[in-house]
Formats: structure tokens, sequence, C-alpha cells
């Protein structure tokens, strides 16, 4: 097993059958101006951090689609950092596992797989909420200042 990390992590999982609204993230890029040459996206929002961050009681604004909603905490060893011999001034955190193996059993002895890849950029014109999060990106003209980041894949049995 080579350059492979064995996690074990306390998950929290969601199960919907139909949408459901939720307070929605605290930051959400997606909503900065931007222009593709032919379009303006955003034209009435200022270029501002106020325009990005999302009142800490908004309710029922972000939907989340059926299926099965994943929460975890990165262990407490990912989370310490510890201070550079080097210099001593800055700190270093241990590097985190992105790529994670997600299977669920039921109670049939079926299983169902997933990969979810925690730090892949997708596409620029990737912009619908499938399963990740907009963080802002330093683009070229015409495209959007923010990108999608992570996703998630069904394994095939």
């Amino acid at each position: 097993m080579n350059g492979i990390i064995l996690t074990p992590t306390k998950i929290n999982a969601l199960f919907l059958e139909e949408d459901r609204y939720v307070v929605p993230p605290a930051v959400d890029f997606s909503s900065l101006p931007w222009s593709d040459g032919f379009h303006d996206h955003n034209p009435d929002t200022p270029y501002l951090s106020l325009s990005v961050l999302n009142s800490s009681f908004a309710s029922d604004t972000f939907r989340l689609k059926p299926g099965i909603h994943l929460h975890w905490l990165l262990p407490a060893a990912y989370r310490r950092a510890f201070l550079n011999s080097q210099n001593g001034m800055s700190h270093i955190y241990c590097p985190a596992p992105n790529i994670w193996l997600v299977r669920r059993f039921s109670g049939d002895g079926e299983s169902k797989e997933w990969v979810v890849e925690s730090d892949v950029l997708m596409p620029p014109a990737y912009f619908p909420h499938a399963s990740g999060s907009y963080m802002p990106y330093d683009s070229k003209h015409g495209s959007p200042p923010f990108r999608m980041i992570g996703r998630t894949l069904a394994l095939q049995k």
C-alpha cells in the first residue's frame, strides 16, 4: 500500500428523498460580477466582499438535491499546525487526503461506492451546484472569477 493513507473519519450523513432548502454556505463566489464578452453576469452586484457573504441567519435559500449529503471534519492530526523549524515563524500543516473512498452498506448486504475528489477544479463553464463548492479563481478574460472545486464519481461494479 505505497502512498495510501487510511483515515478513519466520523461522518454525518443526511439522506434526502426530495429537494430541501437549507442554510447556504457562508460565502457564494458565484454571485461575483463578470463578463464573458457577450453578456454581463451579475451586473448589479458590486465587486465587494459583502456581495458574496451570505447572512449568518439566512435560511432556506440553498437547495440540496435528493441523495446522500455527507459532512465530515478532518481528523485532528490534519488540523494541527507545527512550527517551522527552519525559520521558527511560519506554521506547517500535514498534507490532508484529497481523494476519499466512500462506501455505503445496506442491510441486505449490498454496497455502493463513490470517490470524492476534494481538490479537482472544474472547467469554467461548469456552473450547477452539483457536489462541490465555489472558490475564487484568477480567471482569464471572458471566464468567471470563480470555479467549482470538488467532485463525486460513482464507482461501477
